[in-house]
């Protein structure tokens, strides 16, 4: 009974993890397979999955090594300092207003198709403004979601992928699966690293292993690994059926080959999986003003989250591109602080771990530098 229950808290923790690591992201994964190659983005897609697993894993052991409970940032400023803290804050409002401008212009796409297939043409850019004033009023009058709706919306995401592996592996091209089409080869980077990102789901799986701190290396393990064979999956899947007419949130692409009913499904599913994600995101970023930023007053809420509307109006960017460039530089940035938190760690450590990575000096540096260089790349170049 009491392995039972250990394998049960195992269980959950790496559910945490997964929930806090799916999102709308992988909607943009089939795409960029499309446009750089599949063999390109299966390239990316495992380097990337090795490397987030091992910082994954880094952070787990930092956790470890800290008495007091904190969050990412929390643990910036612990072990790097104010300096620190300040870069961890600008990637978090680069993070959060890329995430919810994206949720916006997926929803405003699902919605529409929706819509379309009843006979009713609304641009997506209404949509997208009549949505966000609906959620933004439901948050801001005290609808709160619950934060552990993400292991529910994972479980609705497998149920649209398995419809369509059901009624659709037969119509799969093999002709659709170029392993480089010779443009674009970086777009999958920004995306998979905005995609694979869940760790904010590891202190979490850590508070629920309290006392059985050794298990969690293995939810960690399975919670970034799971993720990825499902991306690989559902990545070739829609490439093998769409190929070059693949669409930037991967459902809609699929009607001239599923028919309107698979599409009316999965945009429906993909409209419920974005409204959740949004009103989550919303209520977290609510709280986070008042507990960790101060603002106490509600009608601050409605100051700062305006902007992401501004930015969907301004129509400058598409799904891909805001994804893949808070993937592509809010992302790296996060990793930079997440291994230099770990070279201060092992030395200024708190407590003993239960368990460490023997990670050799050289590969931290490369990968500093790799993502570094990454960032500069997406912000600059790209």
């Amino acid at each position: 009974m009491k392995s039972l229950a250990g394998i049960s808290r195992t269980l959950y923790a790496t559910t945490l993890i997964i929930g806090a690591t799916v999102g709308i992201g992988f909607f943009g994964i089939p795409y960029t397979f499309a446009v750089a190659g599949t063999g390109v983005g299966i390239i990316f897609l495992i380097l990337i999955a090795m490397i987030l697993l091992t910082a994954n894993l880094l952070y787990g052991e930092i956790i470890l090594r800290t008495h007091r409970r904190h969050q990412f940032v929390g643990y910036v400023r612990t072990y790097l300092g104010p300096w620190a803290r300040t870069l961890s804050l600008c990637s978090y409002w680069i993070a959060f207003y890329g995430a919810i401008t994206a949720t916006i212009l997926v929803n405003s796409l699902f919605g529409s198709q929706i819509l379309s297939l009843l006979g009713l043409k609304i641009s997506p850019m209404i949509l997208g403004v009549i949505f966000f004033a609906i959620a933004v009023a439901l948050v801001y009058r005290g609808l709160r979601m619950v934060s552990r709706v993400d292991v529910i919306v994972f479980l609705g995401i497998v149920f649209i992928t398995v419809i369509l592996a059901t009624t659709s592996l037969s119509r799969i091209q093999w002709d659709n699966f170029i392993f480089l089409t010779h443009k674009n080869w970086f777009i999958p980077f920004g995306v998979i690293l905005f995609a694979l990102n869940g760790v904010q789901g590891i202190p979490l799986a850590r508070e629920l292993l309290v006392g059985s701190e050794i298990k969690l290396r293995r939810a960690i393990k399975w919670g970034t690994l799971i993720p990825t064979l499902f991306y690989l999956f559902f990545a070739l899947m829609i490439v093998g059926m769409s190929g070059s007419r693949t669409s930037p949130e991967a459902i809609i692409g699929l009607q001239s080959v599923l028919g309107t009913w698979v599409v009316w499904a999965g945009s429906l599913l993909g409209f419920m999986t974005s409204t959740t994600i949004f009103l989550s995101m919303s209520s977290s970023f609510k709280e986070a003003l008042t507990e960790d930023f101060g603002f106490k007053k509600p009608i601050y809420f409605l100051v700062f989250v305006l902007p992401a509307l501004i930015f969907f109006l301004s129509g400058a960017a598409s799904f891909i591109q805001v994804i893949g460039l808070v993937g592509g530089v809010a992302g790296s940035i996060d990793m930079i602080l997440l291994l230099l938190m770990y070279i201060r760690a092992k030395e200024h450590g708190q407590r003993v771990p239960e368990y460490s990575l023997r990670i050799p000096s050289w590969l931290i540096y490369f990968l500093l530098v790799l993502f570094f260089a990454a960032a500069l790349y997406t912000a600059v170049v790209r």
